[in-house]
């Protein structure tokens, strides 16, 4: 009887003690959850002011269970992120962001994106935040005033050659195109590469729209046709100061490298060249800064939803 009595005691013993161990022991989560969503947002989308500027994206990374999720951001220009951890306890939505600052000088526009690539423990991408950035004009040289008369004033032209009267979606437009920068004022004109520098000086944009430009804003670049984009390769962005009734031919900045955009429809358009986009040198007259030709294009048919080809 006292054995059996002894045996109790011992058995009620170890019950007590492993309860004791397993209540004092740390809680262990077990990680069993995935990446069920990520989205990335922008801001602004369009910004459109002095630069450079900062372009902030915010992402939400969302899992259905407990997870430690390594992720990273990309972008279009390909730039190396590190990648980044977040931790989740259970069930639910995290925020992240990064920012992008660009713009300036050498780089008045441009049209771009981010993602993120989630690692672990499963890989997933976000949407793509597009974005475009058009740098503020800013004025070369002191205000107009009464010291400073229009007829002291440059005043630039711009003129072209060698535009063949049809081309191919996705074309390169030839060594044969050259494209003339005048100055028809009475004061010097300051180039990229002169007096008026990145910030100030001159530049010409080539762009192509199914009507005549109108608009003296920078053109923005994209591999795709729109309405008034700045083709490849169509800016002009080394130029050198201009005296009065002094003129400059731009043929080896260009080297064939213009290119229609490959997705252009057919249809009839219009090949400008916008002499100082953007307004930043200060003239005699605004209203004379562009010239265009007609062009016909060879593309795929117009899809559902499209102009017709005027």
């Amino acid at each position: 009887m006292k054995s059996i009595h002894a045996i109790a005691k011992v058995t009620l013993l170890a019950i007590v003690c492993s309860t004791l161990v397993a209540l004092s022991a740390p809680a262990v989560s077990a990680q069993g959850g995935k990446v069920i969503e990520v989205i990335l947002s922008v801001s602004p989308q369009a910004y459109d002011g002095p630069c450079p500027a900062t372009i902030n994206f915010i992402g939400k990374i969302t899992t259905d269970g407990p997870a430690t999720v390594q992720y990273t951001f990309a972008r279009n220009d390909s730039a190396s992120a590190p990648t980044s951890t977040l931790v989740f306890d259970s069930a639910g939505t995290k925020e992240v962001s990064t920012t992008w600052t660009l713009g300036g000088g050498a780089l008045p526009s441009y049209h771009g994106w981010q993602l993120i690539n989630t690692l672990a423990p499963n890989k997933l991408v976000s949407n793509k935040a597009y974005f475009k950035l058009l740098c503020k004009a800013r004025q070369g040289g002191s205000p107009l005033t009464n010291a400073q008369p229009a007829a002291n004033l440059p005043n630039l032209v711009t003129k072209f050659s060698g535009l063949p009267g049809a081309a191919s979606a996705g074309d390169h437009l030839g060594d044969a195109l050259k494209v003339q920068a005048t100055n028809i004022g009475g004061g010097v004109a300051g180039g990229t590469l002169g007096s008026g520098g990145d910030a100030n000086g001159y530049m010409i944009d080539l762009v192509l729209s199914r009507k005549p430009v109108t608009s003296t804003a920078f053109a923005i670049y994209s591999p795709n046709y729109s309405d008034g984009v700045l083709l490849q390769g169509g800016r002009i962005s080394r130029t050198g100061d201009l005296g009065a009734t002094a003129y400059r031919e731009y043929t080896d900045e260009l080297g064939g490298s213009v290119v229609i955009p490959a997705d252009t429809p057919s249809g009839n358009y219009y090949f400008c060249a916008v002499i100082d986009p953007g307004n930043r040198v200060r003239e005699s007259n605004e209203t004379d800064n562009i010239s265009c030709q007609r062009i016909k294009i060879k593309g795929r048919p117009a899809g559902k939803g499209e102009a017709p080809p005027e």
